[in-house]
C-alpha cells in the first residue's frame, strides 16, 4: 500500500479545483512529487487570513515533516498553504508547536 499525500488523483484533482490556481497542472505535479518524499502531509481545503484581514481559500498541506538535529530525529508539526499563483509566489508555511513543545530563537 502507498501512502502518498494520501489521496488519491481524482481526491487531488477534486481538490485543486475548488481553487482558483493559474497553473493547475504545476500545482498537482509538485503536490505528487512531494509525496514521494514527504509521506506524512494530508492535503485538504483552508482558509488563509491574510495581514490585512482578507481570505483566501486554498489548497492546505497539515501534517509533521521529519528534522534531525543532533542525532536525533523530530516530527515539526507544520501547515503549508499552496497560494494561488504557486510558483511565482512561495507557499506560506507554518510551524504549528503541539502541547508541550516550545520554539526557542
Amino acid at each position: 500500500m502507498t501512502n502518498h499525500l494520501v489521496i488519491n488523483n481524482n481526491s487531488l484533482d477534486h481538490l485543486i479545483n475548488q481553487v482558483k490556481y493559474e497553473n493547475k497542472k504545476i500545482v498537482k505535479d509538485h503536490l505528487i512529487q512531494l509525496s514521494l518524499y514527504i509521506k506524512t502531509l494530508i492535503p485538504k481545503i483552508g482558509k488563509l487570513i491574510h495581514n490585512d484581514g482578507s481570505e483566501s481559500t486554498l489548497i492546505l498541506l497539515t501534517g509533521t515533516i521529519p528534522i534531525n538535529y543532533e542525532k536525533n530525529q523530530y516530527n515539526i508539526p507544520i501547515e503549508i498553504f499552496i497560494t494561488e499563483y504557486y510558483p511565482q509566489t512561495p507557499p506560506v508555511v507554518y510551524v504549528r508547536p503541539t502541547a508541550g513543545r516550545f520554539i526557542y530563537i
